[in-house]
C-alpha cells in the first residue's frame, strides 16, 4: 500500500532552513516515508510512535481531518501534520516542488507580476516586474485583482476558492504559451490575453547610504541561490560611496537556504578557519568553518532583528554577534533546526528535520531565539512599514534610529 500524496502547509515564517546535500538527493517512494523519518530525522521515535505515525499517514495522509480514499491527493490542502514531534516536516506536491525550485533558481516563465493573495477574491498585483511580459504588454496595472485564469478564454478558473500555489501554477507555464486573465480594476472587469515569457525574480537585497560612511542593507530572505552574490554587489556599491559602517536589517526575514546563509557570513569573516556553525544529527555532526577572510571583514556592523527573523536569519545574526557585532531589536523567532528534502517518485518533495545547529559557544537558538544586545520595540505600524517599504525611514523607526546612534557614538544606550 502506498502512502497517499498530500500537502502540509506551514506558515511562511518557518518554511525554511533547507539543506541540499552535494550529492543528488535520493528519490523516496511514498511508502518509504516512515523509513526516511526513522533514519534521517533529528528526533528519536519509539517503535510505537512510528507505528502510530504510519497509521495516521495511511488513514489521513498527514491530515488532521478524515480524507476519503477517493480523494485526489495531487491537490493542495491546508492542514496539520500527523508528525507532532517534527512541526516542520511537510510534503510539497509536484506543482509546489516545481514552484519551490523556480524560486530557488530565481527564474521561471510567467507574466511578470508580484502578487499577494486576497482571501475570497484572487491575487492582488502589487508590482509589475521590470522586463517581464506584463510590463512589455502594458495591459496590467498595479492594484488590479486577478480573479480568474485559464488557457482557454471560455473556461477561466475562478481563483477565490483555490490556494495561492494553485493560482500561481495556473499563471505560470511553458514559454510562448498564452494565458487568459480576468481582472477587477475598480468597478470594471477586464480580460487580457498574455504570452508567458521569461521572468527573473527581484533581488532579495536592497541597500542605501543613510549618512556619510553609514550604509543600510535589507535582506528579505535566503531563498535564492544568487542572494550572496547580489548582496556582495550591493556592499561593493556602498563601499564605493564611502561606507564603512553597516546597518544589516534582517527583520521579518523568514530564512531560506542553509548554504546561502553560510556564504553570506563569508562576506564578513575576519580570518579563515573561524567557526560559523555546527550541525548535529542523530549519529554525526558537521562543523562549518570559514574558508578565507571576507571582503568586508573590517566593517563595523549592527544588525536589526525582530520576532519574525527566523532560521537562516538567526544563523547569520547569531554568528555575527559571536564575532563581536551588535544586535538591536527584539528577540528572534527561535528556529535552530534545518530540513532536508527528499524527492518522491511523483516529483513531489518530502521534507524532514534532519539537524539542529549550534554556534561556537555551544548554544542554539532553537525554541529560544537570538537575544539582542539592546532591546528596542517598534509599534505595529512601524513594524509593517519596515517589512513592506524599500526606503528606510529613521525618523519613524526606533530600531533603525538606535542603530544609527550606535554607529555614530559607539555606545549602546
Amino acid at each position: 500500500m502506498h502512502i497517499r500524496k498530500s500537502r502540509l502547509v506551514v506558515r511562511f515564517l518557518v518554511l525554511g532552513l533547507l539543506y541540499f546535500p552535494g550529492r543528488a538527493n535520493s528519490t523516496v517512494e511514498l511508502s518509504d516515508f516512515i523509513s526516511v523519518i526513522k533514519q534521517e530525522s533529528v528526533y528519536r521515535y519509539s517503535d510505537e510512535e512510528l507505528a502510530e505515525l504510519k497509521e495516521c499517514m495511511l488513514k489521513r495522509a498527514f491530515f488532521s481531518i478524515e480524507i476519503t480514499k477517493e480523494t485526489n491527493f495531487t491537490d493542495d490542502f491546508k492542514v496539520e501534520s500527523c508528525n507532532k514531534k517534527d512541526k516542520y516536516a511537510r510534503y510539497l506536491s509536484p506543482e509546489e516542488a516545481k514552484q519551490f525550485n523556480e524560486t530557488r533558481n530565481g527564474k521561471f516563465f510567467g507574466i511578470g507580476v508580484q502578487i499577494k493573495f486576497v482571501d475570497r477574491k484572487g491575487l492582488l498585483i502589487e508590482k509589475i516586474l521590470p522586463g517581464g511580459p506584463a510590463e512589455k504588454g502594458g495591459l496590467l496595472q498595479k492594484g488590479d485583482i486577478i480573479t480568474a485564469v485559464g488557457d482557454v478564454p471560455d473556461s477561466l478558473k475562478p481563483l477565490k476558492d483555490i490556494t495561492y500555489n494553485q493560482a500561481v501554477a495556473l499563471i505560470r507555464g511553458e514559454e510562448n504559451t498564452y494565458v487568459h486573465i480576468s481582472v477587477e480594476r475598480g468597478d470594471k472587469t477586464l480580460t487580457f490575453n498574455l504570452a508567458r515569457g521569461p521572468v527573473v525574480m527581484g533581488k532579495e537585497v536592497k541597500s542605501k547610504v543613510l549618512k556619510p560612511q553609514i550604509g543600510y542593507l535589507k535582506l528579505k530572505g535566503f531563498e535564492q541561490e544568487r542572494t550572496d552574490e547580489d548582496m556582495k554587489n550591493e556592499l561593493e556599491s556602498l563601499r564605493n560611496q564611502g561606507v564603512r559602517n553597516l546597518i544589516f536589517d534582517l527583520r521579518n526575514n523568514p530564512g531560506g537556504l542553509f548554504d546561502v546563509s553560510l556564504r553570506v557570513l563569508e562576506l564578513f569573516v575576519r580570518k579563515s578557519g573561524l567557526r560559523m556553525v555546527e550541525d548535529r544529527r542523530i549519529s554525526s555532526s558537521v562543523k562549518y568553518n570559514s574558508k578565507r577572510r571576507g571582503p568586508f571583514a573590517d566593517w563595523k556592523i549592527v544588525l536589526l532583528v525582530n520576532e519574525n527573523s527566523a532560521s537562516a536569519s538567526e544563523i547569520v545574526a547569531g554568528v555575527l554577534k559571536g564575532w563581536g557585532n551588535k544586535i538591536i531589536g527584539t528577540k528572534t523567532y527561535g528556529k535552530g533546526c534545518g530540513q532536508t528534502p527528499f524527492f518522491t517518485e511523483n516529483g513531489g518533495l518530502f521534507i524532514v528535520t534532519t539537524f539542529k545547529y549550534y554556534f561556537a559557544d555551544n548554544s542554539t537558538p532553537d525554541e529560544v531565539g537570538v537575544t539582542p544586545d539592546i532591546v528596542v520595540e517598534n509599534d505595529k505600524k512601524t513594524s509593517r512599514s519596515a517589512e513592506e517599504e524599500d526606503d528606510p525611514n529613521p525618523a519613524g523607526d526606533k530600531q533603525l534610529d538606535a542603530a544609527i546612534k550606535y554607529l555614530e557614538s559607539g555606545k549602546l544606550n
